[in-house]
């Protein structure tokens, strides 16, 4: 994906939560600039993070991003960029 709206656009789809195995799922999965990230959206309460963990047996070079509440309205404002900023 070349820029935000693309991302944007990618997540605008409603293109359906890739599913791991069963219940081991990541919400999104994003390719930016050659590298891929596992996006994981965290509304408070608890969620297992086995569907990270599959993923990344998989994907071991994807880079993990939690999508909270507190840091939305960073993601929502330029999602590229939010991801690009991920250690």
């Amino acid at each position: 994906m070349r820029s935000s709206e693309d991302f944007l656009s990618f997540l605008s789809r409603g293109t359906p939560r890739p599913s791991v195995r069963q219940s081991r799922e990541v919400d999104f999965v994003a390719g930016l600039e050659n590298s891929i990230y596992a996006v994981e959206v965290k509304t408070g309460r608890r969620k297992s993070a086995k569907g990270l963990d599959a993923f990344l047996k998989i994907e071991p070079k994807a880079i993990l991003c939690f999508v909270t509440r507190e840091n939305y309205p960073s993601f929502a404002l330029n999602p590229a960029a939010f991801l690009r900023a991920r250690p």
